[in-house]
């Protein structure tokens, strides 16, 4: 199945439920990150979630800056 790596604020909830609902029915397997404890450095762990995946897809959100 192929995947896509979805990066975005994880504050932008409107936007990971646009996300939810536009994956629900598709034969695509999403792959956010968001709220993950990581057993290794987060980077090195997305960074290889980012090469594996078919494609990257990065919202720019409201609340993406700070």
């Amino acid at each position: 199945m192929p995947s896509i790596f979805v990066s975005h604020s994880r504050h932008d909830e409107d936007i990971r439920t646009f996300f939810d609902k536009a994956f629900a029915g598709a034969a695509v397997k999403a792959i956010r990150l968001e709220f993950e404890e990581f057993a290794v450095s987060p980077s090195i762990y997305v960074m290889e979630q980012v090469r594996l995946a078919d494609a990257v897809f990065h919202s720019f959100g409201p609340k993406y800056y700070p």
